[in-house]
């Protein structure tokens, strides 16, 4: 008997077996080799007839990382050409002098995840921008809502994903790859400053003439996938920041994680395998709102708790609304950056507008329309028409207003033996008689709260425990969306309680509004009205009489009511003081006179930016004012009438007569003015003024 062989000693099979093992096996590699060829062949029919040259003149072999790099780099160059590679910064708000810092956070080496939550404008973006203008680093947004402002490559590999969740890990791979192998060569042809590296990513268009990540991706994908192509991510920079993030948490739940069934949405692979790659120890995911759970799932999974790199930080409490001080400052420090001669006017103007304060967008919002317009007034109109009109791109709710819109369940949520709808709620009442809110949501409640828009988070232990309100502007849109009657109706509570309201204009409006339309068109209505958000003209075009309407701030009236039932358009102006002197009393029948709607109280001219213009051939753009009298002057030829009233609390001080207007002026002269709301609203109002 023939000695065995060791294979047969330590395998204890036969020599046929092996035999057997080893045909399998040569089958095996020659099916392995038949895929690869017909993978080659796929590929092929893809490929142009000069690539296919340039492969086989070089030699080329695709999986080896050498040679793959070199064929990117020939796509990058048939691409790019010999354009000169050169763009700037924008010289708006966001982009300028990112030298500056602006914000506070500093990069630390710790291998985790940070993660930037907080409400839309509050300077996310910016803090990343700066980030990589001082150290090397990858910028990826999900989906931009501005042209040339981050590659849409990411944005594209989203979309393969989803079509085929399988080939997740290839289409990411790509994703880094092209990103690293691009960079890379913009260090070799000498742009190795970090802010160069940025301005490429950020403005790919006007930097190579094209979005060249994109182009590169979507060459490359498909190959990739075909050649089972796996490529190695070599000479990386440490850091990589992914913008609007919760846009990735939103899509359909395709994807599987290594070692688990759940289903899960784009966001956990695209967080899971950047990490996995093992080259971003800097990794930053910022956005409006994040889910907990998906992030908390995605890091305690057995893959990557092996992997040791399970730990994120939340850091929100770095993000906060500009106090005056820091609006002053803001503002002058862009202003003189563009060398403008009457700053220090226009960063007054500014400090005396509250309706800005807040988050760092509205601020550069009023500065970028400055740039444009020249004038401070027409850039504040432009904002006062944003945050008034639940359709413009600055409607800092306007996430919260689709869900409405959508039926949404968000408001209707039970949090404890509460419902967010009614802690929104409160959370009105208390910036009404406090100056601001705090919104008792924890966890994905508080995370949607931020989504939406609603305030900032207070986080610790990264966790979140709350969402403050703080911003004038917030209430203001708050307003449009949550339901009126539930607010007047706890409206004589909280007073009685705490009668130093801080937002007196807010709880006078609120409550003369109400008691207009139970008088007017009776209780049943009153309950059930809404304020409307349409402008005024759009208002009183349409027949609804569930909706009143408090116009924007630059208008003049506070609450503008069309009643059907009486045929009378009420037009309102609220007065919360202890006297007037007769020139006040002029100026309050003045601001209710529809003739006089978004002018100068003093010289009684149009505001900039309210005016009718002309287009480029000459035809009239009606401003809102001409628009109100026109629709005005059609219900007075339908047989509407005007009622002109001044509601004025002096806490029992009388007034002279106003000409021109009805006066409300107290319990003794319309003692029933508030009856419908409660007997003693007069009497708590007066509490009021003796603290105000």
């Amino acid at each position: 008997m023939e000695p065995t062989t060791p294979t047969e000693l330590e395998t204890g099979q036969t020599t046929s077996q092996l035999a057997e093992i080893l045909a399998l096996k040569m089958e095996l590699a020659k099916t392995k080799k038949e895929l690869l060829l017909s993978r080659q062949q796929q590929r092929a029919m893809h490929r142009s007839p000069s690539d296919q040259k340039f492969i086989a003149e070089n030699g080329l072999d695709l999986n080896r990382s050498t040679d793959l790099i070199k064929y990117t780099l020939y796509q990058f160059a048939k691409t790019v050409g010999e354009c000169e590679l050169g763009a700037s910064f924008n010289e708006n708000c966001l982009e300028l002098r990112l030298d500056q810092r602006r914000t506070e956070y500093v990069l630390d080496d710790v291998d985790d995840i940070k993660i930037v939550l907080a409400p839309s404008g509050a300077g996310k973006t910016r803090m990343i921008l700066e980030l990589l203008h001082e150290s090397l680093g990858y910028y990826f947004t999900v989906k931009s809502s501005q042209n040339d402002f981050g590659s849409i490559d990411l944005y594209h590999c989203l979309i393969y994903c989803q079509n085929k969740p399988e080939n997740t890990h290839v289409y990411l791979s790509v994703l880094y790859f092209v990103r690293v192998t691009v960079c890379n060569h913009l260090m070799a042809l000498g742009f190795d400053q970090p802010w160069q590296i940025l301005l490429a990513q950020l403005h790919p268009n006007a930097f190579f003439g094209i979005d060249v990540f994109y182009y590169l991706f979507i060459t490359l994908v498909d190959e990739f996938v075909i050649m089972n192509i796996k490529p190695k991510l070599d000479n990386c920079f440490p850091f990589v920041a992914i913008d609007e993030i919760q846009l990735s948490i939103g899509t359909a739940k395709n994807h599987c994680l290594p070692e688990s069934s759940n289903m899960r949405p784009f966001f956990s692979p695209l967080v899971f395998f950047t990490k996995m790659f093992r080259k971003f120890p800097r990794f930053i995911v910022a956005g409006t709102g994040i889910n907990f759970e998906l992030i908390k799932d995605a890091l305690e999974s057995s893959t990557m708790k092996a992997d040791q790199r399970t730990a994120y930080q939340v850091l929100s409490k770095r993000f906060r609304p500009l106090t005056k001080a820091e609006v002053v400052e803001y503002a002058r420090f862009v202003l003189q950056e563009r060398r403008v001669e009457d700053c220090e006017a226009i960063v007054q103007r500014i400090s005396d507008f509250n309706l800005c304060h807040g988050r760092a967008r509205f601020v550069a919002f009023i500065l970028d329309q400055y740039k444009k317009w020249g004038n401070i007034e027409c850039a504040i109109a432009a904002f006062i028409e944003g945050v008034t009109n639940v359709n413009c791109s600055i409607f800092p709710l306007a996430f919260l207003k689709r869900d409405i819109d959508k039926n949404g369940q968000w408001l209707n949520r039970v949090v404890g033996n509460d419902t967010i709808s009614r802690i929104i709620r409160n959370g009105m009442l208390d910036f009404i008689m406090f100056g601001q809110a705090f919104l008792q949501l924890q966890g994905q409640d508080a995370s949607d709260a931020i989504l939406y828009g609603l305030g900032f988070g207070e986080v610790s232990n990264n966790t979140i425990d709350g969402v403050r309100i703080d911003e004038l502007a917030i209430m203001e849109c708050l307003r449009y969306l949550m339901p009126f009657n539930e607010i007047v109706a706890s409206l004589a509570e909280r007073i009685a309680s705490s009668p130093k309201a801080q937002m007196i204009d807010y709880l006078v409006e609120y409550l003369v509004a109400f008691a207009l339309v139970a008088n007017t068109s009776g209780l049943d209505v009153a309950r059930n009205i809404k304020i409307t958000h349409r402008s005024v003209a759009d208002y009183l075009r349409v027949n609804d009489a569930n909706q009143v309407s408090f116009p924007d701030p630059m208008c003049g009236a506070d609450v503008i009511y069309k009643c059907v039932k009486t045929m009378t358009v009420y037009i309102y102006q609220t007065n919360f003081v202890k006297g007037m002197t007769k020139q006040e009393r002029v100026n309050a029948c003045n601001t209710n006179d529809p003739n006089l709607f978004y002018c100068n109280r003093t010289n009684k001219t149009v505001l900039k930016g309210f005016e009718d213009k002309h287009d480029a051939l000459g035809n009239v753009i009606k401003g809102k004012r001409t628009l109100i009298l026109d629709e005005l002057r059609q219900l007075q030829r339908d047989g509407f009438t005007l009622q002109q009233v001044v509601f004025v609390h002096t806490g029992g001080n009388q007034i002279a007569k106003i000409n021109g207007a009805e006066v409300v002026v107290s319990k003794t002269s319309h003692p029933n003015f508030f009856d419908y709301i409660g007997k003693n609203i007069w009497g708590l109002l007066d509490s009021v003024t003796s603290n105000f």
